[in-house]
């Protein structure tokens, strides 16, 4: 896997496990803590529990450690959310990456959900949802541009 934590919080701890970790040019200890930072608030389905269960992963084998639990900062209600990170909600993360490359491997594209998150999202300008919503097949696509073109001359 991969992906780009917003923060990840350091704080000492007091003897050796495997919730703990070394870092270079650092004495002692180390907890790790992703913090997933959002704009509004949260959300009525699991996808910000999601990316956070997914960055804890990365973050555990890139650090050889074991993370018990991430937090979610909601912009809108000012408020951190500690969510623990647990088989259940691992097993959907590995899931949902499963089928995530078996679509990939399928050279499938499902359609994008256009919505009003689209406007705070940060991967709007890959995703371009209003391009993919309605389906125009490519030779339809080169029938139109060279018909207009026909008309330009």
């Amino acid at each position: 896997m991969r992906g780009i934590a917003d923060v990840v919080e350091f704080s000492e701890a007091e003897y050796e496990s495997q919730f703990t970790t070394r870092l270079n040019n650092y004495q002692g200890l180390w907890k790790v803590t992703p913090v997933e930072y959002k704009r509004g608030k949260p959300k009525k389905d699991d996808r910000d529990t999601v990316q956070l269960c997914a960055q804890v992963i990365c973050l555990e084998e890139m650090m050889k450690v074991k993370i018990e639990f991430g937090e979610l900062y909601y912009a809108q209600t000012k408020h951190r959310q500690r969510i623990e990170i647990d088989e259940k909600l691992r097993i959907r993360v590995y899931s949902l990456a499963e089928k995530m490359h078996e679509m990939f491997r399928e050279g499938i594209t499902p359609p994008a959900e256009v919505g009003k998150h689209c406007s705070i999202c940060s991967m709007v300008d890959l995703c371009q949802p209003r391009l993919t919503k309605k389906y125009r097949s490519v030779a339809n696509y080169i029938r139109s541009a060279f018909l207009e073109s026909e008309e330009t001359e």
